[in-house]
């Protein structure tokens, strides 16, 4: 035993350990032949080899998805450094006040109070405040870094689009297909929609200006 052992009266001293072995088991997996890729598909692939290029395919898919958002997210970084912008008080209160609700709500959802996941964290609502502010800002001057660049190369998605927008976000998401019209007829999803669109189409023209070396002023 090590001489910092738990217990002091066998601290030090040598010993001799006798086990029995029970059993030994081994995992066998099942072979993947077309039966499992099958099974592993939920029925989209018929083959072995089909399964192997639909994963593949995925892989890469997500690999280009996350190297398109690191090059985004490393534009719109150099563009906020580059940009003189000051976040007014009032929004980064009403942004923290909002998030806030948001986490309130969550927790409600979830047969939480705010007050004791505080106090489980042993933060004060002041203390998780504090916390968040600098986040709270640095998103606030994300936005209206982005919003000025908007309305400087008129990027402003129309009514058609938005719905199409709308149309599209649904089909990949089944909470959202059977609320189309909904989502179109409401003023709130309707801007928020349109708020996400107009966000993409201002990624998409930052990624030209970058690609072309254009220096982008806001």
């Amino acid at each position: 035993f090590p001489d910092d052992y738990g217990e002091p009266r066998l601290a030090g001293k040598e010993a001799t350990i006798k086990i029995t072995v029970q059993g030994v088991k081994e995992k066998v997996l099942p072979a993947l032949d077309d039966e499992l890729a099958k099974q592993l598909s939920g029925g989209k692939q018929e083959t072995v080899e089909a399964y192997r290029s639909s994963v593949r395919e995925e892989l890469e898919e997500s690999a280009k998805a996350l190297a398109q958002m690191a090059r985004e997210q490393a534009i719109v970084k150099a563009l906020v450094e580059a940009s003189a912008v000051d976040v007014p008080d009032t929004l980064v209160e009403r942004e923290l006040a909002s998030h806030l609700d948001s986490l309130e709500r969550s927790l409600s959802r979830q047969g939480l109070r705010l007050d004791r996941y505080l106090e489980y964290l042993g933060k004060t609502p002041e203390m998780w405040i504090a916390e968040e502010r600098p986040e709270a800002e640095a998103r606030l001057k994300v936005d209206l870094v982005l919003d000025e660049f908007a309305k400087r190369d008129k990027i402003e998605p129309s009514d058609d689009e938005v719905d199409r927008f709308i149309e599209e976000q649904a089909s990949k998401d089944d909470e959202l297909k059977g609320r189309v019209d909904e989502l179109k007829r409401g003023p709130n999803s309707r801007r928020y929609f349109a708020s996400r669109l107009r966000r993409l189409r201002v990624l998409e023209r930052l990624g030209e200006v970058a690609g072309t070396g254009t220096p982008a002023q806001s």
